[in-house]
């Protein structure tokens, strides 16, 4: 959630050692996705919305919908599929069972 799908990364640590890291310290850090301006908007952006009213429950709406078309659309191909779900989170298999 914190880059709002969009690839980012992130770390943390005891204040000790992150106040050891530049600009503030003497240990320069860097990586393709550090500072993304776009993917830290995105990450904003993302918490603000999961403050709105009704978020987590469209949320779930949302992804039972989505479930239940791919799960339609598998039946309609005649192709073998059990979701997991927990939530927004699910995962297809291409299999009959857990």
């Amino acid at each position: 959630m914190i880059g709002g799908g969009l690839p980012i990364g992130a770390y943390g640590g005891r204040a000790d050692l992150m106040r050891r890291i530049s600009p503030a310290g003497d240990v320069y850090q860097a990586g393709t996705l550090s500072g993304n301006p776009l993917a830290v908007a995105a990450g904003l952006a993302t918490l603000a919305a999961t403050e709105e009213e009704g978020f987590y429950a469209n949320l779930e709406a949302r992804s039972a919908e989505l479930q239940a078309g791919l799960e339609r659309a598998a039946e309609d191909a005649k192709v073998q599929l059990w979701i997991g779900r927990q939530g927004s989170m699910l995962c297809p298999y291409l299999r009959p069972s857990p």
